[in-house]
């Protein structure tokens, strides 16, 4: 089994700071209909739909530049599953 690295957007415990996972998602997706959770390193996000006030389970891919979001995982335990590890 191979282990593989991706980044996780934390709560900055700073005052400021520019790639924690609030000032990401202020920046990115001010009308809070997506919450990124981890990025891409391309300006592309995975992260969370949001409707209604509401995360979705699903974790999607999120293009920042064209195309429309698609799905990646049922929920985040399948996402970091399929993204971390690889047999």
């Amino acid at each position: 089994m191979d282990i593989r690295q991706f980044d996780v957007l934390a709560k900055s415990l700073r005052e400021v700071h520019d790639e924690d996972l609030r000032s990401v998602n202020d920046r990115e997706f001010p009308d809070r209909t997506f919450i990124a959770v981890a990025p891409v390193g391309t300006g592309d996000h995975w992260g969370f739909p949001v409707t209604d006030g509401r995360c979705h389970d699903e974790v999607w891919f999120h293009f920042h530049d064209a195309g429309a979001p698609e799905l990646d995982a049922a929920d985040f335990l399948e996402f970091v599953a399929h993204r971390g590890l690889s047999a």
